[in-house]
Order: C-alpha cells, then sequence, then structure tokens
C-alpha cells in the first residue's frame, strides 16, 4: 500500500450524460464483480447457523457497525411527531461524521489508516441524506462499496466473502431498519407500490441467491405467507426468519407498510411468483442494475477516489488487487 495515494474522493456523475460514462468506467466493473461474488459465496443456503464466523476482520467490521448503532442508541428521536424524517437523524448524522475517524482507526490496521479519508465518505453516506432525512436505494450501495473497498484493501479476503454478508451486511440491515422506524425516514426516490422495496435493491439479490438450492424446499412463492390478502402458498417461511436475508426482507415490508403485499407491494409478490430462486436471482440482478446502477438520481451521490476509482488508468483493475 505504500505505493498507492489515497485521497479525498469526489463526485463524478454530475448529469445524465455522464452516466454513459459511468457504465464504461473501472468503478462500476468492481462494484458488478463484487456484487457477483457476493451472490456465488452465497449460493446453497449458506446461512449463520451453517456458517461460523471465524474471520476476525470481519468480526471487527460487525462490531464497527455495533459502535454506529450505539452512536444511534445515544441519540433518541425528537419528540415533534413528523409525518417522515425526525430531525434527530441529522444529530445523529452529526455525530457519525464527528466519529468516523476515530472508529475506522480502530477497525483498520495502522498502514491502512491513508485509506480514511476515501472510505469515511461511504460509511457516512449509508444511512441516509442528512439534509433530505430520507434513506433508499442510494444509501444501500454505499455500505456496499465501503464493504468492496474493504475487499480492495485485502482487508477482507475473498475466502470470507460469505461471512461478510451473513454477519456483516446483515448487522448493517438490521441497524438500518431501526433508523429508518425510529426517524421515520422518507424514501429516497421511491416508486412506491411500483418499486421492488422502498429502501433496499442489492439486498434482494444477494437473498435470492442465497436460497438457490436450498435445502429447506422453499420455492419464493412461500414467501407470501406474510401476505394476507392473497391464498396460502403453503408452508412456513415466517419460521426461517432470521435465517435467510429475502425472509427478513419481506418480513420487515410486511410488519412496516402493510401484510396486503397484494396491495401496498404487488412488484415484490410478482418477484416471489416466479418459479425458481435462480429466477429470481437473475431478475433482482437486472433491477439492481436498471434502478440502482442505471438511475443517474441514485448514482449522482456516489463518491469515487483511488479505490473506486472513475476513469481508467491503463488495464481495468482487479477486484482484489488495488
Amino acid at each position: 500500500m505504500d505505493k498507492v495515494e489515497f485521497k479525498a474522493p469526489t463526485k463524478r456523475i454530475g448529469h445524465s450524460r455522464d452516466m454513459d460514462n459511468f457504465s464504461s468506467s473501472p468503478g462500476y466493473y468492481l462494484l458488478l464483480e463484487f456484487a457477483r461474488l457476493g451472490c456465488e459465496s452465497l449460493q446453497g443456503a449458506y446461512t449463520r447457523t451453517n456458517t461460523p464466523l471465524k474471520d476476525k476482520n470481519v468480526e471487527k467490521v460487525c462490531t464497527f457497525v455495533k459502535e454506529i448503532a450505539a452512536i444511534f442508541k445515544d441519540t433518541p428521536p425528537s419528540p415533534i411527531r413528523v409525518r417522515f424524517g425526525n430531525t434527530s437523524f441529522a444529530v445523529f448524522y452529526k455525530k457519525l461524521g464527528k466519529a468516523l475517524p476515530e472508529l475506522l482507526a480502530k477497525l483498520l490496521p495502522e498502514e491502512l489508516h491513508p485509506a480514511i479519508i476515501e472510505l469515511k465518505y461511504y460509511v457516512q453516506e449509508s444511512f441516509g441524506s442528512e439534509l433530505r432525512l430520507d434513506y433508499g436505494t442510494g444509501h444501500e450501495t454505499n455500505f456496499f462499496v465501503f464493504l468492496c473497498c474493504l475487499f480492495r484493501l485485502k482487508f477482507i479476503p475473498k475466502e470470507s466473502m460469505r461471512e461478510v454478508l451473513l454477519y456483516a451486511f446483515e448487522e448493517y440491515l438490521q441497524l438500518c431498519r431501526r433508523i429508518q422506524v425510529i426517524y421515520t425516514l422518507e424514501p429516497a426516490g421511491s416508486h412506491g407500490v411500483w418499486g421492488l422495496d422502498d429502501f433496499q435493491s442489492i439486498a434482494f439479490l444477494f437473498g435470492a441467491a442465497q436460497l438457490e438450492r436450498n435445502p429447506d424446499d422453499l420455492d419464493p412463492r412461500h414467501c407470501l405467507d406474510f401476505a394476507t390478502d392473497l391464498p396460502s402458498p403453503g408452508g412456513d417461511a415466517k419460521y426461517f426468519r432470521g435465517e435467510y436475508l429475502f425472509i427478513d426482507l419481506v418480513d420487515f415490508v410486511a410488519r412496516s407498510k402493510s401484510t396486503r403485499l397484494k396491495e401496498c407491494a404487488p412488484v415484490l409478490v410478482d418477484m416471489c411468483r416466479k418459479p425458481t430462486w435462480k429466477a429470481v436471482r437473475v431478475a433482482c440482478w437486472e433491477y439492481w442494475i436498471d434502478e440502482t446502477l442505471g438511475k443517474f438520481p441514485v448514482m449522482q451521490h456516489l463518491y469515487f477516489g483511488t479505490i473506486i476509482p472513475f476513469d481508467l488508468d491503463g488495464d481495468d483493475p482487479e477486484l482484489d488487487d488495488l
């Protein structure tokens, strides 16, 4: 890392015409490759039950997220009730920004401390917007990018990708759900009932990959077990809450919006009606590329630097080689 020069990242997507440059950028390639690797690592119904947390650095990332959760817990919501956007989120956001350099220094070995100047931007933007008091797939993408950065920095090896998603990413999702509920964050760029979900996108992709070849005979339609406005699909998906990412995501939609999924989440219902988990994974992959990576209103907020570059400098970068 001695030869790598880290720098404060900048936003490079300032106009819709920049999206073509983004889709051919090395940063775009790195995100696709990291997502592909994540899907491959989860296929075969790997869960926390059958995947013990062994990697000490992944454990440190989990602790890092828990330390952020402690800042959230120490920042109660304002008693002034509003439909969307409790103003205490902005207080949490500022506290997080102030604490991040120290938290990242605790997380990383000293030789990676120069990278903090880039990493802190992605973590800061992972939980919502201070100004708009909202959260959406762009914020989820920032945490995904943060994990990709740790992989590129060789802080997390390829062999631990499964643990990263089952433990660190899941820890992040659980914290985000609490933040969304307590601070009543508005869905950022939501398509309403015509979107897959108000808040998450790539989480559904990883969840579908995890359920491919699952030994519990869970079909996509079993997730409709959470709906009260559809015929019972049989099975008992609710029994597997806490085991599978996709089931937890559907459960949160049902609890936070309505159990009338056909009415409030028809796109999600259609996804659950696909014949196989492979078909769901492919559809979620396309949805993530089209509705997150392919949307200017989402990607205009993403930062680019040395770890996640926008401009091509030589050959395409290798995912695990900075």
